[in-house]
């Protein structure tokens, strides 16, 4: 009888150490979704998801870069400000390697707006810009693209609250991180 209860004394703790293991790794206490990936006429990969992040409780957008010269994936890092609350990353690259990140952030109010981030190849991943504007809530509808000269279009569907509409917006940008004032397109 001791011997049995010696054995499932030993399966108990060893199912607990193995639970607190488990439960305090970085990959537990994260929950990704939303994974968007893209290449370029090199094979340099770029990747970018949705993450809960633990410190703040908010969604952030992390990414990821592979170098094909190298053969090695970059660490992730956040793109996003992780005090807003950040989901549906997208990104587009172009044949140099240059590349857009795009998502929506809501802020404390609940008012979300799409943000970007630019890579150059081979340099870091810019600061996010708020691209579009605050007097609108930003759907979940967007998209974007950039080609070889650098010009970068994003458009999105905008609603506005009060009276219950939405229209397509749209706005852009060049890899140096200059944006147009965003314009409506539909009425």
């Amino acid at each position: 009888m001791l011997k049995l209860q010696t054995i499932l004394f030993h399966k108990i703790s060893i199912f607990i150490l193995m639970f607190c293991f488990i439960n305090a790794s970085s990959e537990a206490l994260e929950y990704s979704t939303s994974p968007q990936i893209a290449i370029d006429a090199q094979g340099n990969v770029a990747t970018v998801w949705q993450s809960l992040y633990s410190l703040s409780g908010n969604n952030v957008i992390e990414f990821r870069y592979y170098d094909s010269l190298s053969t090695t994936w970059s660490t992730e890092i956040i793109v996003s400000d992780p005090l807003l609350n950040s989901y549906t990353p997208s990104l587009a690259i172009n044949g140099k390697g240059d590349l857009v990140i795009v998502w929506i952030s809501s802020d404390v109010d609940g008012i979300s707006s799409l943000y970007a981030s630019i890579k150059l190849f081979q340099e870091a991943v810019s600061a996010p810009t708020r691209v579009s504007l605050t007097t609108s809530l930003t759907m979940d509808a967007y998209s974007m693209d950039v080609n070889n000269n650098g010009d970068i279009v994003v458009s999105w569907t905008g609603f506005f609250p009060p009276t219950y509409t939405s229209v397509v917006r749209e706005t852009r940008g060049n890899l140096d991180g200059t944006w147009q004032a965003p314009r409506t397109l539909s009425n």
